[in-house]
């Protein structure tokens, strides 16, 4: 920080035979002297048999500039008695001053604040400006001594006629405490993104980038609330505390992990995957309580949690689901809802407990199962949990269900507005272990269950 003093050890290797010294020297690099550190020139001796490391100091200059990360270059020149000089490190000046006001590249003001007083700790804003200009974005920001009533607020203006954008990049947020808030709606993350040892509270960020992410810790009894933009292929969250709520625009090949999740909603379309343990969820409560994804989930996409209690998707299912089932209550769903408007597509839904609703308005080339694992029709395969599946409705009015099959130990009801009957010869369908209560086909042609089990390749069967 500007104020202070770097300091360089050199340290003597391979033994202390001999008296022996060695010259050493600053000179500029990216950081400049004297604006920005004092130069330091001098000679380190060490007596016979003294191997203890050798420290010279380069002091940094409080020019009230904030210039990121800059570089100064050191030499080891001149050694004596037939000394050797060793790989040489290079040593980095970082340059920060505490909360204030800064100019991003493009012209936006950018207010950093910590508050209150009484959450302790202090911040330092490291700035991205190698030409000293004053203007840039925010390489990093250091938190030491938070506790969880600290807030941090990044605020960003945009001058009147002025050209930015009013957003800012932030390269990363690091710390080793705890902190209540981090609000920063118009910052969007770059490189480490935010990486706390301690429990996050609430945080609004901007856009996560290719990379970036959001990496804190806590309890699985303790909870973090997290709203932001978009999150770019590539970007982590993984919290040690409960996700209590999470809000996101659209969310490329991103992973999310966490203990549990109370509500996750996706304004987009959803690519990612989400990994749920159950860690500290109470008996009786789902690991997942509920995911929306207002657009598609694609493909590769995947959620994997012991209990869910609705999974809503507004467009086309692709990806994979598995809910394991782990720590459900005897009798109760481990899946409530799967509620999907569009279709589902080369989808494995895989659930080790009870469905209660399955809706959809088109189920083509998919699989759900229910307690089962093993080939697509049940035969040869292992029912290793009784689950049964409440209600099912395919809504589609044209060859909506197709080259799917469902497969669980008991099927209640089954409304299927219209099924494509014909596959190539390939049976598929509707597979129970132990009954199959009732299954309405609609279109092309009435079908009836129990009474009329086959239409075409379709099949309703207990295996």
């Amino acid at each position: 920080a500007e104020g202070a003093t770097a300091a360089v050890t050199v340290t003597r290797a391979h033994g202390g035979h001999g008296a022996i010294s060695v010259d050493y020297a600053t000179a500029d690099g990216t950081a400049h002297a004297p604006a920005d550190y004092t130069p330091a020139s001098g000679t380190l001796n060490w007596t016979d048999g003294d191997t203890t490391p050798q420290t010279f100091f380069v002091p940094i200059i409080a020019d009230g500039a904030n210039e990121g990360t800059e570089f100064i270059n050191l030499s080891l020149t001149n050694p004596t008695n037939d000394a050797l000089l060793g790989p040489q490190a290079t040593a980095s000046l970082a340059i920060g001053t505490g909360p204030g006001t800064f100019t991003d590249a493009d012209g936006d003001r950018v207010t950093v604040r910590l508050a209150p007083r009484i959450g302790g700790g202090s911040l330092l804003v490291f700035q991205d400006d190698p030409d000293g200009d004053g203007k840039g974005a925010i390489d990093s920001i250091q938190l030491t001594g938070t506790t969880f009533k600290a807030v941090v607020t990044i605020a960003v203006t945009r001058p009147r006629g002025g050209t930015g954008d009013g957003r800012v990049e932030l390269g990363s947020v690091t710390g080793g405490g705890d902190l209540l808030k981090l609000s920063a709606p118009k910052a969007d993350l770059t490189a480490d993104g935010i990486q706390l040892a301690g429990r996050l509270g609430t945080l609004r960020v901007g856009n996560l980038s290719a990379g970036s992410g959001i990496v804190a810790g806590g309890s699985p009894t303790q909870k973090t609330a997290l709203f932001m933009g978009n999150i770019a292929d590539g970007a982590t969250i993984q919290l040690g505390s409960a996700i209590g709520g999470l809000a996101a625009g659209a969310i490329g090949a991103a992973t999310v992990t966490a203990p549990s999740a109370g509500t996750i909603t996706v304004k987009g379309d959803f690519g990612g995957t989400i990994t749920l343990s159950g860690a500290g969820v109470l008996a009786g409560r789902p690991a997942l309580g509920r995911l929306v994804v207002r657009g598609s989930m694609l493909p590769g996409a995947t959620v994997t949690a012991p209990s869910a209690g609705a999974i809503v998707v507004r467009h086309d299912l692709a990806g994979d689901i598995a809910v394991s089932g782990a720590g459900v209550l005897a009798g109760k769903p481990a899946l409530g809802t799967l509620s999907v408007g569009g279709t589902v597509r080369d989808s494995l839904v895989s659930v080790g407990g009870n469905i209660n609703l399955v809706t959809a308005a088109g189920f083509d080339g998919s699989r759900l199962f229910a307690g089962y694992t093993g080939p697509d029709d049940g035969v040869g395969g292992s029912f290793n949990i009784p689950a049964a599946v409440g209600t099912v409705r395919v809504t589609g009015r044209t060859n909506a269900f197709a080259d799917s099959f469902l497969v669980a130990t008991v099927f209640k009801n089954v409304y299927l507005t219209s099924i494509n009957s014909a596959n190539a010869g390939t049976p598929f369908g509707i597979f129970a272990d132990a009954t199959v209560g009732h299954v309405t086909v609609t279109l092309p042609t009435k079908l009836i269950y129990p009474g009329q089990a086959t239409l075409g390749d379709f099949r309703v069967e207990v295996v």
